[in-house]
């Protein structure tokens, strides 16, 4: 899907819209953009713009990318304006910033981004913000799948071994379980990292 003159993708209201194994690109406008559309899904896609963000989210709740990439050539990954519990997983956002404006929450989980590059709300858009209730509240929460093998120190697994998985900074187990016949723990809950 390529447009050089608007969205390659537009959802309006559309809830359950799916971008699947395909490529959305644009030369002007976001890639992908979704104003009060819940639920929708990009899967196995490439999503590029070179003169805007890859995907834009306003007002749309409860979306998921997975297994995609998101490219942008001059700022923006990923905007999110008054959109909540977003999910981005096993994905790569390749852009300067990834931007949250206005009461939003995005989780990436095992999605490679630039983390310097988090942006929270420019100045010029906090008056808005107050105007839909008060100080914006914003959140990014990125999570890892971790897997890891008990080994003797000969290098043979060790099946049934316990593991208590524990935060070094302290507090309560995030993983408690035994390994596998060989030795192993895979795609374990996902661990915060912040």
């Amino acid at each position: 899907i390529f447009s050089n003159s608007s969205n390659a993708f537009y959802a309006s209201s559309s809830n359950f819209a799916s971008l699947l194994n395909s490529t959305a690109s644009s030369n002007t406008f976001p890639a992908v953009f979704a104003s009060a559309s819940d639920s929708m899904t990009i899967a196995n896609s490439t999503v590029f713009s070179s003169a805007n963000a890859s995907v834009y989210f306003s007002s749309s709740n409860l979306n998921n990318i997975t297994n995609s990439t998101l490219i942008s050539n001059i700022d923006y990954g990923l905007i999110f304006w008054t959109s909540i519990n977003n999910r981005i997983v096993n994905s790569s956002v390749q852009a300067v910033n990834t931007t949250i404006y206005c009461y939003s929450n995005a989780t990436f989980v095992n999605t490679t981004f630039n983390r310097s590059g988090i942006g929270w709300d420019l100045l010029s858009f906090f008056a808005v913000c107050a105007d839909l209730g008060g100080p914006p509240i914003n959140n990014i929460s990125v999570q890892w799948y971790v897997n890891f093998t008990v080994d003797r120190v000969g290098g043979s697994p060790i099946a049934s071994a316990s593991i208590n998985a524990t935060p070094a900074t302290g507090g309560a187990a995030v993983y408690k379980g035994t390994t596998d016949s060989k030795g192993d723990v895979e795609a374990l809950t996902a661990l915060t990292e912040f």
